[in-house]
């Protein structure tokens, strides 16, 4: 449900010219531009000089990400995350090509390891596009099986998923549900771990799995059919439709527009307040207006693009004003219902709701080497809304995507407008995430809590559709990561 800046999801640690007794050697970067740029930054980080950090990122950043995110903020966290983790010793490469690299390294402090991300301009200078940290993905370290030479058939590919998924769950590193289909045609689907360890009940293909942020794109989808009807327009203020909208500068100034493409400078709604509040108070839109809607703009509006959960909800009361519906209901009828998903809602969880998966996230006390699992009850909301925290399972969501494809939620020339990545962010659309711009076209969109995490791809143009959901921290990317390679190798 959470998605955090590219920044703040990491900024690389330091790699200095010996590493501690309880390392082993570190891992050689590549000699290629990201291999290149990835060493300097990690030998200038690891002097821990901030005037050294600053005229780094001055001359190596390329100037669209120094716009997103400003120099100044860029140089404290830089510094912040070199303090605090002495440094990354980089361990293993996961992927490597010319312009991306990700890997596993060690912080030199403590005994925290992180997953590592660079991508840089495929032109000289190779200016640094992209910068990520974050703690490793479940199963990061759990070798794939041998992928077989060429092209492979729909039955290798489901054999080799089968054994790489197996071989997850018993890592303890998946819990959860994975399809992957073109338009009705299942190519894989499996179930794998525990929907609940008190009652060890196993998960199913019809589980029902928290999405996250995935709800954003249902959101979306109800303002593309208000805008087909004439009721709402892209360029619409929040004020035209919410005149009693507390902040009046943001009433005046954020676009409907603004509000999809996370462009809108609202403040999130993940704060202080929502932390000391107690869930049950958030159950309809309009109580979560309080923790966000009074906050003065972050920034001007369609100037930059930040993440924004507020956005979404903001979105959500739209639906309801421009439609005369209850949001909620509004969904089910013009979303789910058309598109065939009978197990997709946005469920009270202080209610019983049948097959439903408990999400479980990693903490400390699991004894050495073993990180304690609890579930995540008292974390999240009640009932989720129009950013993030409702239910689905695969099998809905694959019946979404044949449905988007097909023309049966939006007409296929507002698809093709929702799913163009905005000029602020070449990855995010109208509340669609943007895997391949190009042909194929392939959106969609993941979601990310403690204990939840899916994936969704959807490739409009092959019709091919992958749904990862799991009921475990960061345990889809991987999974998602392993099909997008596969499907690259399946005979067509």
């Amino acid at each position: 449900m959470v998605k955090r800046s590219r920044l703040t999801q990491g900024i690389l640690g330091v790699l200095l010219s010996t590493a501690p007794a309880w390392c082993a050697e570190p891992v050689a970067l590549p000699n290629t531009p990201v291999g290149r740029q990835t060493r300097r930054l990690l030998e200038v980080q690891g002097a821990g000089q901030r005037d050294r950090i600053r005229a780094f990122i001055a001359e190596n950043f390329a100037a669209g990400f120094l716009e997103e995110i400003p120099l100044d903020q860029h140089v404290d966290i830089n510094v912040r995350f070199a303090t605090e983790t002495g440094g990354l010793v980089p361990k293993e490469i996961l992927s490597a090509s010319e312009t991306r690299l990700r890997l596993l390294a060690d912080a030199r402090k403590g005994a925290a390891s992180f997953q590592v991300s660079v991508e840089v301009e495929a032109a000289p200078p190779h200016k640094i596009t992209r910068l990520g940290f974050m703690r490793p993905q479940p199963g990061a370290r759990v070798p794939r099986p041998a992928i077989p030479e060429g092209r492979i058939s729909t039955r290798q590919f489901a054999a080799w998923m089968q054994e790489y998924l197996e071989r997850l769950s018993k890592a303890e590193a998946f819990s959860g549900a994975v399809l992957v289909a073109r338009h009705d045609s299942v190519i894989f689907a499996g179930a794998y771990g525990l929907a609940s360890r008190a009652w060890n009940q196993p998960n199913r293909l019809d589980t029902k799995f928290n999405l996250g942020s995935m709800n954003k794109m249902f959101t979306s989808v109800a303002i593309a059919q208000l805008v087909e009807q004439g009721k709402v327009s892209l360029d619409d203020t929040i004020g035209k439709h919410l005149r009693d909208y507390p902040n009046r500068e943001a009433a005046e100034k954020v676009t409907v527009r603004h509000l999809l493409t996370h462009t809108s400078g609202l403040a999130d709604y993940f704060s202080e307040k929502f932390m000391d509040a107690s869930r049950t108070r958030f159950r309809v839109i309009k109580d979560y207006f309080p923790l966000f809607a009074d906050e003065r703009l972050q920034f001007a509006p369609g100037t930059r693009f930040r993440y924004s959960n507020a956005g979404f909800m903001v979105l959500g009361a739209i639906v309801q004003q421009a439609s005369g519906m209850d949001y909620f209901e509004y969904v089910r009828e013009h979303v789910y219902r058309p598109a065939g998903m009978t197990d997709t809602d946005a469920y009270e969880l202080d209610t019983d709701v049948p097959n439903l998966a408990v999400g479980y996230t990693r903490g400390e006390g699991g004894g050495p080497g073993r990180a304690a699992l609890r579930n995540n009850t008292f974390l999240h909301v009640i009932k989720g809304g129009p950013a993030g925290g409702g239910y689905s399972t695969v099998e809905d969501l694959n019946r979404f995507a044949n449905a988007l494809r097909d023309g049966r939620l939006i007409r296929p020339e507002t698809l093709r407008q929702w799913t163009t990545p905005g000029d602020k962010n070449r990855d995010y659309a109208l509340g669609f995430q943007v895997l391949h711009a190009s042909q194929p076209r392939v959106v969609g969109h993941t979601g990310g809590f403690p204990g939840i995490s899916s994936a969704l791809s959807m490739d409009l143009d092959n019709g091919y559709t992958t749904a990862v959901l799991a009921n475990l921290d960061g345990a889809s990317a991987p999974v998602a990561e392993a099909v997008k390679e596969l499907l690259g190798r399946l005979q067509q």
